[in-house]
């Protein structure tokens, strides 16, 4: 598995919420959404001198190194002079990291831009394996970040399920899949409770546990996947899930980070946990990490 197709499915578990619907014979991540959107620890690796500035190895290193900002207009450039599908995944991906982290502002306006980025990633090559991660996560982020009206208007969170499943089918061997049907069914259950969630949308908060859980047996070093499982589980039913909360914050306080974005989440958990002896505190910096907003 690629680096980068590591990193784009692992932070979309962040950005999947609700919807469901399967959509059959569709070969592509395209086909399955169709015209839904009206838009166009030290890190693992560092920058060498021999990669060159205009190389997709030195916006990937941007990237790992949390510059994310310079990554985004170094995958582009790529993107508009070499015609290619790494550069525009790229660029979307660092997006993404940043709509997640809380860093940018007007997260629906970025997350639409971060889209075109995976749209045309994946004009360019429709079967590149980062180009179809990136157009998933980025509609995640999309759907996540409209009015609830609008998205179902637009039918947003049923599309977003059937790119989980298509991505499932494409990809049965990444461990990460089942995180991210895991993500889907506890997003529906945060946004419409838990008799609400299975009774409109079939979304079920023990099935959603269970995904996590294997999830996490099959990735145990995954900061992204353990963190996410950790605060959704949290926000939905805090007094049930504190004591697990705190525990799995624990064991993420311990370990390694291999890149600046498992850094940087790692310590926005380290701060929850700082602050769980205060449950109101713990439960509103979760929710702020959770709908992608900046430390408060």
């Amino acid at each position: 598995m690629n680096s980068m197709f590591r990193i784009g499915i692992i932070t979309l578990a962040c950005a999947l919420n609700f919807g469901i619907v399967t959509v059959s014979g569709a070969n592509t991540a395209h086909d399955r959404v169709g015209s839904a959107l009206e838009v166009s620890a030290a890190p693992a690796t560092t920058i060498v001198s021999e990669s060159p500035a205009n190389s997709i190895d030195y916006a990937r290193n941007l990237f790992f190194q949390g510059e994310y900002e310079k990554a985004r207009q170094a995958g582009e450039a790529l993107g508009v002079s070499q015609g290619s599908a790494q550069g525009y995944a790229l660029a979307a991906e660092a997006m993404s990291a940043q709509i997640m982290l809380g860093l940018l502002d007007k997260p629906h306006k970025q997350s639409k831009r971060a889209f075109a980025l995976a749209q045309k990633a994946i004009a360019l090559d429709p079967e590149d394996q980062d180009a179809i991660m990136q157009y998933t996560l980025t509609y995640g982020f999309v759907t996540r970040t409209s009015l609830p009206l609008t998205a179902w208007r637009k039918k947003y969170p049923m599309k977003s399920l059937a790119l989980i499943e298509g991505l499932q089918t494409d990809f049965p061997e990444d461990p990460r899949a089942d995180a991210l049907l895991a993500a889907w069914h506890l997003g529906v259950v945060r946004k419409t409770g838990v008799k609400n969630g299975e009774k409109w949308f079939g979304a079920r908060l023990d099935q959603g546990i269970e995904l996590y859980e294997s999830a996490i047996r099959r990735a145990p070093d995954d900061i992204i996947i353990h963190s996410h499982f950790a605060l959704t589980r949290f926000v939905i039913d805090p007094e049930n899930y504190a004591k697990e909360t705190q525990e799995l914050l624990e064991k993420i306080a311990a370990m390694p980070a291999m890149t600046a974005i498992d850094r940087d989440v790692q310590s926005r958990m380290v701060e929850i946990l700082d602050n769980f002896d205060n449950p109101k505190v713990a439960i509103k910096k979760s929710e702020n990490f959770l709908d992608s907003k900046a430390r408060a």
